[in-house]
Order: structure tokens, then C-alpha cells, then sequence
């Protein structure tokens, strides 16, 4: 019986050494330094090849934006509060999310930013014209986007109507311009927007509210997060082609499947 048990026992030995082996070679074999969730180099190449990841993402550049101080040519009719609104609102055009831990914007200095303008505009003289500033300012500091918005009027007076049976009517007038310029794509920005209104007084019709709307316009027409945030345009259309194509085939599936059950619904009718 004890002969029995020990011939056993070897032959479940002579069994598992050859796993025990391979596993041992498998262990030595392995690489210590590359996890198996670790991006290789071969992994980005294959992404650039197959478009995944765009030309230029793949070395991280930092954009450079100098933000000059607003300029005030009303005379004194802007209160400060509403010029501090105005470039508050500015800052948040400006923002970008995560930005403190992947430092993809750097927004310059704004003395920085006050003193190369004057040197800038005193070099050029007073006949140059904003977008001429704005660009040799680029230049000046490196950067890859300026930006200045002015003031040219803010006005609000009250007044008694002359009808007898309407009350204090308000005139509120504000007029900004947005000057700038992008230096990847070579582009000078200026953007105009106003604001006129004469009515009964209405919180919607105080200067500052017309101001803010004027600011959301230009900046809106200048486009400023396409130069934060540049966008294949290909890939865009290339998506809304796709989306189209597929709303143009759910509307066909639900008509057919309309059609059928209106058939299916006449047969049945017909048998009864």
C-alpha cells in the first residue's frame, strides 16, 4: 500500500514540473518596466497615422494671450464698477477648465501688457491704427493672441415725457469696439457692437445691461474659443454628416414602420 501511494505521489510531481517551469520562464521573460495599461510610442504612432490624435497635440505649446487694460474714451461717463464688469467678463471668455494643473493658456501680466502698448503705440505713432497695434504688440510680447476692448460711449440720462399719460422715460446709449489679433492664423480682430434704447424705464434698459449685451456680441462674433479651443473643421462637417445620415434613416425606419402598421391595420379591418 505504501508502494501504491509514493508511485503516486511521483507521478503528480513529474506532472506539474513542466507548468511550474514555464511559469517560472513566463515570470523572468516579462517585462518589468511596461504594465500592460502603459501608451507606448508605437501606440501614439499608430494614433497619428490613424488620425486620432491631430498633428501638433502630441508636443503640448502653450498659448500666450496679453490682455491689454480696457480703454475708456467716454470722458468719465463709465462708473469703475461697470468697466471691472466689463473685464470680469472678459476673464471668464478667457477661461479655460484645468487649467492651473495643465497650463495650456498663459495669460500675461496686465502692467506687462500696459507697458509694451504704450511703447508699441508711441513707436507707431498716433496716426496707426488699433489692428496695427494690436499685431506689432503680438510681435512685442510673443504672444499668440491680443486682445484690448474700448469703450466709446456709455450714456444714460432720464427725462419727463412730454405725453401726460406716460412716466420718466430713459435713453441709454453703449458702443465698444474689440480689437486684437491672432497671430496662428495671422488674423486682426475687430468687432464693433452697440446699444440704443428710448422707453419707459425698465431694469433691461440701464446701460450696464446694454453694455454687457454689447460685450457678449463682439466677443461672440470675434470667436475668441476657436483660437483657445481650435476645432478640426473637417472632422466637424465630417460629423454633422454622419448625424444627418443617421436622422435621415430613423425617419425613414419610423415612416416605413408607419406604413406597415397602417397596412397591417387595413388587413385586419378587411378580415373582420
Amino acid at each position: 500500500m505504501r508502494i501504491i501511494v509514493c508511485a503516486v505521489m511521483m507521478f503528480c510531481l513529474a506532472m506539474a514540473s513542466p507548468f511550474s517551469l514555464a511559469f517560472a520562464e513566463a515570470s523572468t521573460e516579462a517585462p518589468s518596466g511596461n504594465p500592460a495599461n502603459e501608451v507606448t510610442d508605437d501606440a501614439v504612432n499608430t494614433a497619428l497615422a490613424n488620425n486620432d490624435i491631430a498633428e501638433g497635440e502630441s508636443e503640448q505649446h502653450t498659448l500666450v494671450i496679453a490682455m491689454a487694460p480696457l480703454i475708456d474714451r467716454t470722458g468719465g461717463w463709465m462708473s469703475r464698477g461697470l468697466g471691472t464688469a466689463l473685464m470680469s467678463r472678459m476673464d471668464d471668455e478667457l477661461h479655460v477648465p484645468l487649467n492651473d494643473t495643465m497650463h495650456w493658456v498663459t495669460v500675461m501680466n496686465e502692467d506687462d501688457v500696459e507697458t509694451a502698448l504704450a511703447d508699441v503705440s508711441k513707436r507707431l505713432g498716433c496716426k496707426a491704427s488699433m489692428k496695427d497695434v494690436m499685431k506689432e504688440l503680438a510681435t512685442e510680447l510673443h504672444a499668440d493672441l491680443t486682445l484690448c476692448l474700448v469703450v466709446n460711449t456709455c450714456y444714460e440720462r432720464e427725462f419727463l415725457s412730454w405725453d401726460w399719460d406716460r412716466d420718466m422715460l430713459v435713453e441709454s446709449v453703449a458702443d465698444l469696439t474689440l480689437y486684437g489679433y491672432d497671430a496662428k492664423n495671422d488674423r486682426p480682430i475687430k468687432e464693433h457692437a452697440s446699444r440704443w434704447e428710448r422707453d419707459e424705464y425698465h431694469p433691461s434698459l440701464a446701460v450696464e445691461q446694454l453694455m454687457m449685451e454689447a460685450l457678449d456680441e463682439a466677443l461672440r462674433n470675434a470667436n475668441i474659443k476657436s483660437v483657445i479651443f481650435p476645432l478640426d473643421r473637417e472632422k466637424i462637417n465630417a460629423g454633422k454628416e454622419a448625424k444627418e445620415k443617421a436622422d435621415g434613416k430613423d425617419s425613414t425606419d419610423s415612416g416605413k414602420s408607419k406604413e406597415s402598421k397602417s397596412s397591417d391595420d387595413v388587413k385586419t379591418s378587411a378580415e373582420g
